[in-house]
C-alpha cells in the first residue's frame, strides 16, 4: 500500500486533501465525486459502472466511460506524483490503494475496533479515550462539498448514524467515569444538532442533574417533550419520562458512584414504551391519544382506464412504498412538468397497493398548481379529521394541534394518504402521519427535494413505444400500425407528454376520416401547435399557463428567454448573460422547483446543464413574441458578445493560433459582458468548453446572420471551426459559411463574403469534391487579389496548389506552390510559409523530384518547430509519411510517424487517430501486417469515439491493406467495398477512390480462402 507521511485525505467532513502540509483544492466537481467514491471504498475495487452511476447520479451521458477515464486522469494529476500509484486501474475499474494513516475514515474504523476490544475487556477508561480520538476526526457534515446525490443517499446517512452512535456511547462512558461536568457543552451542541434524539436529551438531563443543575435538567425535558409533540405528535419515551420523574423527585440514586452504569436511557434496548393492544392487535405507544373507533375509508378516484407504460417507475414506486420503516411513514413524491401524467401514475400506484393498507386509502387534492389559491393545510387537516370520525367541535383551531390530532388518529393504523398536486413542502409537512405503518404518495409540479424522509421520483415523458401505445388505445391500433412514422411524428410534437397525446388521440378518434400524417403535419407548425393540442375541455395551453402565471416577473422573463436556446441544453451563465444578471442560479432554481425547467446533467467541463421541454419551448416562444423586440434583441446581442469573448479566450489559450492550415480569424474586440474572473473560469478547459457549447455556438452564428450581424457571425465561426469540425456534420458547417457569405453579400461586405466563400471551399475540399473545389478556390484567389487581401491570398494560393496536386496537374501545382511560398515570404508569415513549403514538397515528390521535395519538407519542419504547435508539426510529419511511402522510403516514413506521435499531445484524440492510421500503413509496408491490423483497429476505435464516420472507414482502408498483405483477399475485398460505399455516401470521393483501388488489387490477386 502507498504510505506517505505528507499525504492525507479526509472524508469525515468536507472532502480534504493535504500534501506536504499544503491543502490542495480539487476544483472540478466530478473529480471531487470520483475521489470521494474511491476513498469511501478505499482498498476495494470500484467498477466503471459504479463510478459512472455516482458521478452522474444515474443520468450518465453516452460517452460516460470515456469521461470517467478523463476525470480520473486529471484527478491523478491534481493529487500529484503519488496519484498514479494511489489510483490504480484494474479490470474495467479503479482501486484506491491507501493505508489507514493517510485516510481519516480508516483511522476512525481502526479506533472503533480497538475501542470494542477494550470494552470486551472492561477497560472503560481506555475505551473512552479511543472513542474520543475517533470523534476528534470528524470535522463537520460528511462530504458537504461533494455534489453527488448518490453519495449523500447511499453513504452519508450510515456514516452519520455511526457518528451519533459513537457520540452517545462516549457520553455514556463519561457519565460512568464521573466526567458529567465536562461534557455538558458538547451534549448541548449534540441535542441542537439532533433535536429528536431522545437518548442525547436523557444524557444531557443526567449530566445537568449530577452537576447540581436540576432546574436546567427539568427545562431540558420540557424542551424535548414539546419538540416531540410538535414534530412527531408523540410523547417522550417511557425511559425519558421516568428519568424526568426521578429528577423531579430529586432521586439520590441518580448520583451514581464512579464506574457505575447510568440508569436506563432511551435507545438502550427495545423500547418498553411500545405495547400491543390486545383487542385489536394494533401497536400503540404508551401515553399517546387515539380515537376509540375507526372507519375504513377508500377515497381514491378511479384510475385511468387507458393508462400505459411507466413500468420502471411503477416497480420503483411499489418497492419504496412497501418497504418496512422503523421511524416513520414511507413517503414518495412524484414530481414533473405540467401534462406529464403524475396524477394518473399516482392513482395507478395507489390502486395497486390496496391490500397493503387495510385501514384505508385517503385522497386529498391540494390545488398546488393554482398558486393564487392552494389549499390551506389547516383546512385540509380539518377535512381529514372529520373523514376519520372526529366531530367538528373536537377539532382544535391551531395548525400544529390539528396535525398532532391527525397523527393521533392514525396511531397504529396502516393507511395510504394520496396528496395530489402539492404546492410545496411547507403545504405538505403538517399533513404527514407519524406511523411507520402508513405511507404517503405526493404529486407536485414543484420539486420536493428536501422533504424529510421522502424518496422523490422525477416523472418524465413517455417513451416512443409508450406514446404509440397510448395513441393506439385512443385513435385505434390499426391506424397507428398503418402509419408508424406519422404516429412517431405526433408523439414527438407532443413531447411524449400524456396530456398532449391524449388530446391528439381524442382528435383522431372523432375524425376517423383523417390519416395520422394529416395531424402530424399540422403539429409541425410551432406557431399553431398549442392551438392544435386542444379538444373539447382538454387543452395543453391552460395547463402550462397555470404554472407560468404563478412565476415572479423576473423568473417568468427567464422562462421566456430560455426558449432562445431552441430546446437545447444550456449552462446558467448563458441565461444570466441574456438576463443581464451576474448570477442566474436563483432564477434557475425557481424554474426547476416549478418543473418548468429540467436538469440535463453536467457537461464535460463539470458545468450543470438545463433545458426546456419541447412543448414548454413552444409555449415560451409564444410568450416571447409579445416581449419588447428591442429588449430581446439586446439579450441576444449580449449572449453573442459573451460567446465571442469566450471563444477568443479559448482560441488564444489553445494551439489554434499556431495551427498550420487554419485560416486565422480577423481580429475582433468583444464587449466586456462577462467579468475577467468568469471568463477565465469558464475557459479553463478550452477544448472541453467549446465541445460543451457547440450547439449554442452554432445557433449563435445562425441567429447573428438573421439579425444582420454577419461580421460577428463570421468571426465566431472562424474561431471555432477548426476545434469543432470533427464533431459537427460537414454539411452543417458548409451551410453556415454559405449563410454568412449570402448575408455579407446582401450587406455589400465583400471582404467577409469572400472569406466565408473560401472557408466553404476548404470544407468542400475535405469532402473530396476536387473539381468543384479547385474551380471555387481559383475564384477566391482572384477575389483576394482584387480586394487586396494579402493574407487570404497567400493562404488560398497554397490551398490551390494542393488541389492541383491532388488532381494530377503537377506542373501547375508546383508553379502555384512557388507563388504561395513567395506570398508567404513577402508577408513574413512563417506558418503560411511552412504550409506552402509542405504543399510544394508534395507536388515535387509527385513529379519524381524526391530529394528536392525532402528539402522543402525539412524547411517546413524547421519553421513549425520554431513557430507552430504540436499539431502543426504532426501535420507536416504526417504528410511526409505519405510522401515517403509513395517513394518506397520506409525508413523515412517510420522516422516521420514516430516523431509525429512523440510531438502530438496524447489528449489530441483526433490527431492520434490519424497518426494511428498512418502508422498502420507504415507497418504494413515494413512487412508486419498482423501488427498493422491491431493498429488500424485502434485508429478505428479513436475515430468511433470521436464520432468521425469518415475516419472510421479510413481506418478500414488501412486494415484492408494489412489483410491483402496477409493473403486474406476475400476479407479485404468485403471490408474495402463497405468502406468505399460509405465514404462515397459521405462525400469523401478521394478516400472512396483509394478504397476502390485497393479492392481491385485484392480481386486481382485471386480469390483465396479466408483465414
Amino acid at each position: 500500500m502507498e504510505r506517505k507521511a505528507g499525504l492525507q485525505f479526509g472524508v469525515l467532513g468536507p472532502l480534504d486533501v493535504v500534501i506536504e502540509g499544503r491543502r490542495i483544492s480539487i476544483q472540478a466537481p466530478k473529480q471531487r465525486i470520483a475521489l470521494a467514491t474511491l476513498l469511501l471504498q478505499a482498498n476495494t475495487y470500484v467498477s466503471l459502472d459504479q463510478l459512472t452511476m455516482t458521478i452522474w447520479d444515474g443520468k450518465s451521458p453516452l460517452d460516460a466511460r470515456s469521461s470517467v477515464h478523463t476525470h480520473i486522469t486529471r484527478l491523478r494529476r491534481s493529487i500529484g506524483a503519488a496519484g498514479a500509484r494511489l489510483i490504480q486501474t484494474k479490470d474495467q475499474g479503479y482501486l484506491m490503494r491507501i493505508d489507514q494513516e493517510s485516510l481519516d475514515i480508516l483511522r476512525f474504523s481502526d479506533l472503533l475496533d480497538r475501542a470494542a476490544r477494550a470494552a470486551r475487556e472492561g477497560a472503560i477508561i481506555q475505551e473512552a479515550d479511543l472513542l474520543r480520538q475517533a470523534l476528534s476526526l470528524w470535522r463537520g457534515p460528511v462530504l458537504a462539498n461533494v455534489p453527488s446525490e448518490t453519495i449523500h443517499r447511499d453513504h452519508v446517512p450510515s456514516l452519520t448514524e455511526k457518528h451519533i452512535g459513537v457520540l452517545e456511547r462516549w457520553f455514556d462512558l463519561c457519565l460512568q467515569l464521573g466526567s458529567h461536568g465536562t461534557i455538558i457543552t458538547e451534549l448541548s451542541a449534540a441535542t441542537n444538532a439532533h433535536p429528536l434524539r431522545e437518548r442525547l436529551w436523557a444524557q444531557l438531563m443526567l449530566a445537568l442533574y449530577r452537576s447540581g443543575r436540576q432546574a436546567e435538567a427539568l427545562e431540558s425535558y420540557r424542551t424535548v417533550a414539546a419538540l416531540l409533540r410538535e414534530e412527531l405528535g408523540i410523547d417522550p419515551a417511557r425511559e425519558l419520562r421516568l428519568l424526568h420523574e426521578r429528577i423531579l423527585a430529586g432521586d439520590p440514586d441518580l448520583q451514581k458512584p464512579f464506574g457505575q452504569p447510568a440508569p436506563p436511557l432511551p435507545g438502550d434496548s427495545t423500547p418498553s414504551e411500545i405495547t400491543v393492544d390486545d383487542s385489536s392487535g394494533d401497536v400503540v405507544r404508551e401515553g399517546s391519544q387515539r380515537p376509540q373507533e375507526w372507519r375504513v375509508l377508500h377515497q381514491l378516484p378511479p384510475g385511468v382506464a387507458d393508462f400505459v407504460g411507466r413500468a420502471e417507475v411503477m416497480t420503483a414506486g411499489l418497492e419504496l412504498l412497501t418497504q418496512q420503516s422503523a421511524s416513520g411513514p414511507r413517503i414518495l413524491g412524484l414530481c414533473g412538468p405540467p401534462g406529464v401524467g403524475k396524477s394518473a401514475l399516482a392513482l395507478q400506484l395507489a390502486h395497486r397497493l390496496a391490500d397493503r393498507f387495510p385501514d384505508g386509502r385517503l385522497y386529498v387534492r391540494l390545488d398546488g398548481a393554482l398558486f393564487s389559491r392552494p389549499r390551506n393545510p389547516a383546512d385540509v387537516l380539518a377535512e381529514l379529521l372529520q373523514t376519520m370520525g372526529a366531530t367538528p367541535a373536537s377539532i382544535p383551531n391551531a395548525l400544529d394541534q390539528r396535525a398532532s390530532a391527525m397523527r393521533a388518529h392514525l396511531t397504529g393504523r396502516r393507511v395510504l394518504l394520496l396528496l395530489d398536486d402539492a404546492a410545496d413542502i411547507a403545504q405538505v409537512l403538517p399533513l404527514l402521519p407519524g406511523e411507520p405503518g402508513c405511507a404517503v404518495l405526493i404529486t407536485s409540479r414543484q420539486q420536493l427535494a428536501g422533504l424529510p424522509g421522502a424518496d422523490v421520483i422525477q416523472v418524465g415523458p413517455l417513451s416512443r413505444e409508450e406514446s404509440r401505445e397510448l395513441l393506439g388505445r385512443l385513435a385505434g391500433h390499426a391506424r397507428v400500425a398503418r402509419e408508424p412514422q406519422a404516429a412517431d411524428g405526433i408523439g414527438a410534437a407532443c413531447g411524449q407528454l400524456p396530456l398532449a397525446l391524449r388530446i391528439a388521440g381524442t382528435r383522431l378518434a372523432v375524425r376517423p376520416n383523417w390519416d395520422l400524417a394529416r395531424l402530424a403535419t399540422r403539429l409541425q407548425d410551432e406557431s399553431r401547435r398549442l392551438d392544435e393540442l386542444a379538444s373539447g375541455d382538454l387543452s395543453v395551453r391552460p395547463s402550462l399557463e397555470i404554472s407560468y402565471t404563478a412565476l415572479p416577473e423576473e423568473v417568468a422573463t427567464a422562462f421566456r428567454y430560455a426558449s432562445l436556446f431552441n430546446g437545447g441544453d444550456f449552462a446558467a451563465w448563458s441565461l444570466g448573460v441574456m438576463m443581464g444578471v451576474p448570477d442566474a442560479e436563483p432564477l434557475i432554481e425557481q424554474l426547476l422547483r416549478a418543473n418548468l425547467l429540467e436538469a440535463a446533467g453536467t457537461d464535460i467541463t463539470g458545468e450543470p446543464r438545463y433545458r426546456l421541454h419541447d412543448l414548454l419551448t413552444v409555449y415560451a416562444r409564444e410568450l416571447l413574441a409579445n416581449d419588447d423586440s428591442a429588449r430581446v434583441r439586446g439579450a441576444e446581442r449580449r449572449l453573442l458578445e459573451a460567446l465571442l469573448a469566450l471563444a477568443h479566450v479559448c482560441y488564444h489559450t489553445g494551439d489554434a493560433t499556431a495551427t498550420i492550415d487554419m485560416l486565422r480569424p480577423v481580429p475582433y474586440v468583444a464587449q466586456h459582458i462577462l467579468p475577467e474572473s468568469q471568463l477565465r473560469e469558464l475557459s479553463r478547459q478550452p477544448q472541453q468548453w467549446l465541445l460543451a457549447e457547440r450547439r449554442q455556438l452554432l445557433d449563435a452564428v445562425e441567429r447573428a446572420c438573421a439579425r444582420g450581424w454577419h461580421a460577428e457571425a463570421a468571426t465566431l465561426l472562424d474561431v471555432i471551426v477548426d476545434y469543432l469540425e470533427v464533431y459537427i456534420a460537414r454539411g452543417k458547417v458548409i451551410r453556415l459559411f454559405t449563410m454568412i457569405r449570402d448575408a455579407a453579400l446582401a450587406a455589400g461586405d465583400e471582404n467577409v463574403a469572400w472569406r466565408a466563400e473560401y472557408q466553404r471551399q476548404l470544407q468542400r475540399s475535405i469532402q473530396g469534391f476536387l473539381a468543384e473545389t479547385t474551380a471555387g478556390i481559383q475564384r477566391c484567389v482572384k477575389a483576394f487579389e482584387r480586394l487586396e487581401m494579402p493574407y487570404e491570398l497567400a493562404h488560398s494560393l497554397g490551398m490551390l496548389g494542393f488541389c492541383l496536386y491532388q488532381a494530377g496537374e503537377l506542373e501547375e501545382a508546383v508553379t502555384t506552390g512557388r507563388r504561395a511560398v513567395n506570398a508567404a515570404e513577402h508577408l513574413g508569415d512563417d506558418l503560411l510559409m511552412a504550409a506552402a513549403l509542405r504543399d510544394l514538397g508534395s507536388g515535387l515528390g509527385a513529379l519524381g523530384r524526391y530529394t528536392e521535395a525532402i528539402e522543402h519538407f525539412d524547411r517546413a519542419i524547421t519553421l513549425v518547430k520554431r513557430h507552430g504547435g504540436a499539431f502543426s508539426l504532426a501535420n507536416v510529419l504526417g504528410r511526409l509519411v505519405i510522401l515517403a511511402l509513395q517513394h518506397g522510403d520506409h525508413s523515412t516514413a517510420r522516422s516521420a510517424v514516430d516523431k509525429a506521435v512523440k510531438a502530438l499531445s496524447s489528449d489530441d484524440l483526433y490527431g492520434t487517430a490519424w497518426l494511428l492510421y498512418l502508422e498502420a500503413r507504415v507497418t504494413v509496408a515494413e512487412g508486419h501486417p498482423e501488427e498493422a491490423l491491431g493498429i488500424a483497429a485502434r485508429a478505428g476505435s479513436c475515430f468511433t469515439e470521436l464520432g468521425d464516420r469518415r475516419g472510421q472507414h479510413l481506418a478500414k482502408i488501412a486494415e484492408g491493406e494489412a489483410l491483402i498483405a496477409l493473403g486474406r483477399t476475400d476479407d479485404a475485398a468485403s471490408l474495402l467495398d463497405t468502406a468505399a460505399s460509405a465514404l462515397k455516401s459521405l462525400g469523401a470521393d478521394l478516400m472512396a477512390e483509394q478504397a476502390r483501388r485497393l479492392r481491385s488489387q485484392a480481386k486481382s490477386q485471386g480469390i483465396a480462402p479466408s483465414r
